[in-house]
């Protein structure tokens, strides 16, 4: 055989040789690239599921406060202004702090601001104010308007800054340091049959590095997102019980106060009360007290971390009224966390607004 013919078989094998390894080298490519998208699209959804469960938490805890805000909390102050001349001064007793004129004034402004922002603001603004009142103990930054913009969840720089605009949940966190809780962008392009094969497994590469990354991250924005919903659970519950107790003396101290001052046809001064009606007292302000610290207290910091405060308070209380709560008949209402309307534990949906029932385990 002619050498010219012998050199261009032996070139048209080599050159077979070469399209067969790009063509591995690309499927390659196509399969790693495969799995990152793979793997970030499973954290990216766990991360998701995570972040519903906690805004639903975080708003059945909000529907919490704002019932005993607005029913034993507004009773109590009743009460309280009409013994604000009554010269009590009670000292602490068995560890347990009293309601003073500061911390009442603070409950009557966190009812006012909390009645206004709900009334003035869309459904999905009221939404958001309940999800702020929850995660952050007050709802004061609502009314400064602070920007959604360039927020993202403060735990260290780990999180991307990706938005979830238009939900109540963004919304809500927008008022608190959590601020916006998203997966972080990954940018996933396709395999190129126009650049060269190993360019285009180096680019897969990079994609899983950068995949694997995200997936870190979102699993501890996930962790953060599970302990709040967590705390905000414990914390209504708590909150539930304890003005199962609170809600009975609050009313029990409005009625005394109020007819003391018809039968006395003034303001009640200081030595009117007996020893009975000043233990009643008593046992209701220091009740007020441990309401207003689990309604005050916040989730999160500044750094959006969960607060050591948050679990002080719920050991605190916890072991205050143990056994006052206890005592009490154990309640299966809750607070549905779509209307806010109160409903049987037991029940699946909603009756009201049909919501399913978040608290019922099937």
């Amino acid at each position: 055989m002619p050498l010219p013919l012998i050199i261009a078989g032996v070139a048209g094998v080599l050159g077979a040789g070469g399209h067969l390894i790009a063509k591995q080298t690309n499927e390659d490519a196509e399969r790693v690239s495969r799995k990152a998208q793979h793997i970030y699209e499973d954290a990216k959804s766990s991360l998701e599921s995570s972040r519903n469960e906690m805004e639903e938490s975080l708003l059945a805890f909000g529907y919490a406060k704002t019932n005993v805000l607005d029913s034993s909390v507004k009773q109590f102050l009743q009460a309280f202004e009409r013994l604000n001349n009554a010269g009590l001064n009670f000292k602490e007793k068995d560890s347990k702090l009293v309601i003073n004129k500061q911390s009442a004034l603070k409950l009557r402004e966190m009812s006012n601001i909390y009645s206004s922002t709900i009334s003035s603001g869309t459904a999905g603004a009221a939404t958001g104010a309940l999800i702020g009142l929850a995660a952050s103990g007050s709802l004061s930054i609502v009314t400064g308007g602070v920007s959604l913009a360039g927020a993202c969840l403060a735990t260290g720089d780990i999180v991307g800054a990706a938005a979830i605009a238009g939900s109540s949940l963004s919304l809500g966190l927008s008022f608190t340091p959590l601020a916006t809780i998203a997966a972080p962008i990954v940018l996933f392009t396709g395999i190129s049959a126009n650049i060269n094969a190993d360019e285009n497994l180096e680019k897969a590469n990079t994609m899983l590095a950068e995949a694997k990354k995200a997936v870190e991250q979102m699993k501890i924005s996930e962790t953060m997102c599970n302990a709040v919903s967590k705390k905000s659970e414990m914390l209504r519950s708590l909150l539930v019980d304890l003005n199962k107790v609170f809600a009975n003396v609050a009313e029990e101290l409005d009625n005394m106060t109020e007819g003391k001052i018809r039968n006395l046809n003034r303001e009640i001064a200081e030595g009117d009360l007996s020893q009975e009606e000043e233990e009643l007292a008593y046992v209701t302000y220091a009740l007020a007290e441990a309401v207003n610290e689990i309604i005050g207290v916040p989730l999160v910091n500044k750094d959006g971390k969960l607060t050591s405060e948050s679990q002080t308070v719920y050991d605190k209380v916890q072991n205050d009224y143990k056994e006052m709560i206890e005592e009490q008949p154990k309640s299966r209402t809750m607070f549905c966390t779509g209307c806010g309307k109160e409903i049987q534990h037991e029940v699946k949906f909603c009756n009201y607004c049909g919501k399913k029932n978040i608290y019922r385990e099937d």
